[in-house]
């Protein structure tokens, strides 16, 4: 009988927490941050809203996203002043929230790809973790 209870409350405090994960998850957070850190959006795949019937139609999505990302670019910041060669940037919040908004919906239209792909978010975590890491040894971070 004490094995009972105590597997009856392991499977309730494994249903809570993983409710808490989901409710953390739909809010747009990834799990696993320490306290006071920085926590970064995971792109929601849109799937039910992406009608992709083909690799062609999604090719066609992302360039359009692609392409909105670059105008936004294009219309707010400057990489180079052509006269002092000097790396400009954004300074208006908007159009910085602007620029980021549609780099967002390009690693949305991604994300949705891969998750109709059948490449979840574990296999998608560990490639980007690959990177960043890659990256750094590279001395990009």
């Amino acid at each position: 009988m004490p094995e009972e209870k105590a597997r009856k409350l392991a499977e309730e405090m494994q249903a809570k927490f993983e409710k808490e994960l989901q409710q953390a998850y739909l809010q747009g957070y990834t799990a696993g941050f320490l306290e006071g850190e920085h926590r970064h959006p995971r792109p929601e795949p849109c799937t039910k809203n992406m009608p992709w019937v083909t690799v062609k139609d999604f090719f066609q999505k992302l360039n359009e996203e692609v392409d909105e990302f670059k105008e936004e670019v294009l219309r707010h910041f400057s990489l180079k002043d052509p006269v002092t060669d000097v790396w400009g940037g954004c300074t208006d919040e908007q159009d910085k929230r602007r620029i980021a908004e549609e780099g967002a919906d390009v690693s949305t239209v991604i994300a949705s790809f891969c998750e109709q792909a059948g490449i979840g978010e574990q296999i998608r975590d560990e490639e980007q973790e690959h990177v960043n890491a890659h990256n750094h040894e590279r001395g990009r971070n």
